[in-house]
């Protein structure tokens, strides 16, 4: 089945499988028989890292260094540096479509290239940032077109294909209005397949984590099940003073390799000029600690389960649309609660289930919102009063 874009629509694991399959890179097609298999290695862009073609997330907590890490990997591919000491198997140029910090690419690129000893004026990188938000088919196709021509251009001026196409980010290039609906995701998914397709070569689409690191790429599961790879950018980030410490690269999914921790790295400040009042200026750079190791981080409590998460944004939703004054009993404090009714609404909204079927979905809805009244985690409180049921956050 279509939508009115022409995308097919999908919800659920067997929905993405469908979108996904649907666009695979084309292959030798019919039966493989095992007597008949020639044995040889995954080809690949890094070796142990990026595959030849197939679609890469680049994933990591805001502030952590994605964008920073897709250009030191930028540079290694158009260089043949190694990456993390990583070997790059083919030098190829890379298109980064950039909505997040577009006028800093350059500069980012610049001082990781100066920093390596790299001469720019022979790296295969381009970027731009006035691409459409890709929605639609015709979306899909004029930035595969765009992305096609380009291919020409590094091809006759560098003479590599280009191999990588980095999207950062997904939330700023494609429409999406639900990040947790696994049939959105599987249709964002199938975009992203279309453009290996016509690119022939990796898609590199930069993504969120939630507030917990160990929730993986925010939003719905299906992110993960789409991709080949999922390489993390990890750190620690105080919330309350914006300060990052402990930066990790990780494999976290890899479908032909050894999954874990790569390297711990820094982002250390590099100057590259002077500004009218003549202070320096520069950009960060990414700075690989000793392969193999796993940074030091501050242990983090349990995550909480996603229902939980769901169900505290959901309070806060309808607190602040329909939240009133109560106070708990004759003698007791003044809370701002709001009625347990609204909070179900803006909880079967939020909550996203695998559940293909409308009736069994929505009986999973109703289902893990009864266990959430029946054991409320300790930040939240519920009582009854007047007839109505209200519930609302607990203040430390």
């Amino acid at each position: 089945m279509t939508d009115a874009n022409g995308y097919h629509r999908a919800s659920g694991s067997a929905g993405l499988r469908k979108a996904i399959d649907h666009a695979t890179a084309p292959g030798r097609k019919g039966w493989h028989f095992l007597a008949e298999h020639k044995v040889t290695a995954p080809r690949m862009l890094i070796k142990g890292v990026a595959p030849y073609r197939g679609i890469m997330f680049l994933g990591g907590q805001s502030g952590a260094g994605k964008t920073f890490m897709a250009c030191h990997m930028a540079t290694s591919l158009g260089s043949g540096l190694p990456f993390f000491e990583r070997r790059i198997a083919e030098i190829v140029g890379t298109a980064i479509v950039s909505k997040e910090g577009t006028d800093n690419i350059g500069n980012r690129l610049t001082a990781d290239a100066q920093v390596r000893g790299l001469d720019i004026r022979k790296l295969p990188i381009a970027w731009r940032g006035d691409l459409p938000e890709i929605k639609t088919p015709e979306d899909v196709e004029r930035v595969a077109a765009e992305l096609l021509e380009l291919q020409d251009k590094i091809k006759t001026r560098f003479g590599v294909r280009t191999g990588a196409s980095v999207f950062d980010t997904i939330a700023a290039n494609f429409h999406m209005t639900d990040e947790n609906s696994n049939g959105e995701i599987a249709q964002v998914i199938a975009k992203l397949r279309e453009f290996e397709i016509r690119t022939k070569g990796l898609v590199v689409p930069v993504h969120h984590y939630g507030k917990q690191d160990g929730a993986g790429l925010r939003g719905g599961s299906l992110w993960r099940g789409g991709a080949d790879v999922v390489l993390s950018v990890l750190a620690d980030r105080d919330e309350r003073t914006g300060k990052v410490s402990a930066r990790e690269l990780a494999l976290a999914k890899a479908r032909d390799g050894m999954e874990g921790p790569i390297a711990p790295f820094e982002l250390k400040p590099h100057d590259l000029g002077t500004d009218d009042d003549g202070e320096p200026f520069g950009s960060l750079v990414v700075i690989p600690g000793e392969l193999g190791q796993s940074a030091v981080r501050s242990r983090r409590p349990k995550a909480d389960a996603r229902s939980v998460v769901t169900l505290r944004e959901a309070v806060i939703e309808a607190t602040s649309t329909s939240g009133q004054d109560i106070r708990i009993r004759a003698d007791g404090p003044t809370v701002r609660a709001v009625e347990v009714q609204n909070v179900r609404s803006e909880f079967y909204h939020r909550y996203v289930t695998d559940e293909d079927d409308t009736k069994k979905a929505s009986e999973a809805r109703k289902k893990a919102f009864r266990r959430l009244l029946d054991k409320l985690p300790p930040d939240l409180a519920t009582a009854s009063q007047d007839g109505r049921e209200w519930l609302w956050q607990v203040r430390p």
